[in-house]
C-alpha cells in the first residue's frame, strides 16, 4: 500500500532529518547504527525542548520501522526507546478583560496611512473577527482561517469546524498535495476525526459575523 505524506507532515519530516538526524547520523549506512548513537540523537532534542524531542522520536522510530519492512535492517535500534514524556507541567495563561481589550483592539491600532484601501478594508473588517473568533472559540490558527461562510448556522448560533488551511512553503510541498504551480495555500479536510467539531457561539461574535457579512459581501471567508 503506498503510504500518502500531507505536505506540513513532509515539512515537519524535512527539518528533523536536515538538522537534527543528517548532522549525526547521514554519513552512516543504516545497518551501522546503534542505539546508543540513536540515544545521543534524542538527547540532543531533549535539551532543545520536548517539541522537538517528540518530533526527532517520531522520525526516528518510523525511519528504522520502515527500514525493518523493507528488509535494509533485521534489528530496530529504537526497541526500548518509550515514548517522550514532558517533565514540564502545562502552564495555562488566563487573560484578563483587560488584556483581552487590547487583542480586540490590536489590528486597528498597526494601522499604516500608506496601505492599499483592500489592506486596509481587510484589516478594519477581516482582522478584527479572526481576532474575536479566536479569542472566544479558541479554534487553531489554521482553522481559523479555514473557516467558510457555509460553516456558520446563525439559526442555530454554531460554527462548524470541517476544514484547515495548509500553506505550501515549496515546490516539493506543491507536488505532494498535488496542487498546481501557483497556489500558495488550499483548504483540506482536518487531521483526524476529532478535528471536525461543532462549537457554539455567542450573541456578540454572532453580530459580529453578520456585520462582516454585510460589509464585506465580496470575500468568501
Amino acid at each position: 500500500k503506498e503510504r500518502i505524506i500531507k505536505p506540513n507532515s513532509w515539512t515537519k519530516c524535512n527539518w528533523v532529518v536536515k538538522n537534527h538526524l543528517n548532522p549525526t547520523l547521514g554519513q552512516l549506512n543504516i545497518n551501522t547504527i546503534r542505539p546508543a548513537l540513536v540515544q545521543e540523537v534524542r538527547n540532543k532534542a531533549i535539551r532543545i525542548g520536548f517539541c522537538t524531542a517528540s518530533k526527532v522520536n517520531w522520525v526516528l522510530k518510523d525511519i528504522f520501522k520502515t527500514a525493518i519492512i523493507n528488509g535494509f535492517i533485521s534489528k530496530d535500534p529504537c526497541i526500548g526507546f518509550g515514548r517522550l514524556k514532558n517533565s514540564k507541567p502545562t502552564r495555562y495563561i488566563v487573560l484578563n478583560q483587560e488584556k483581552v481589550q487590547s487583542l480586540l483592539d490590536a489590528p486597528t491600532t498597526y494601522a499604516n496611512k500608506y496601505d492599499h484601501p483592500k489592506n486596509i478594508k481587510w484589516r478594519k473588517n477581516t482582522l478584527p473577527l479572526i481576532y474575536r473568533l479566536a479569542i472566544f472559540t479558541g479554534v487553531r490558527p489554521s482553522e481559523n482561517l479555514g473557516i467558510t461562510r457555509d460553516c456558520i448556522d446563525f439559526n442555530k448560533k454554531t460554527l462548524t469546524i470541517n476544514k484547515t488551511i495548509v500553506w505550501f512553503n515549496n515546490e516539493k510541498e506543491r507536488e505532494l498535495a498535488g496542487a498546481g504551480e501557483d497556489r500558495q495555500w488550499e483548504l483540506r479536510p482536518p487531521k483526524t476525526k476529532a478535528g471536525n467539531r461543532i462549537l457554539p457561539l455567542g450573541d456578540e461574535l454572532i453580530k459580529a459575523l453578520q456585520i462582516y457579512l454585510i460589509e464585506m459581501p465580496e470575500n468568501p471567508y
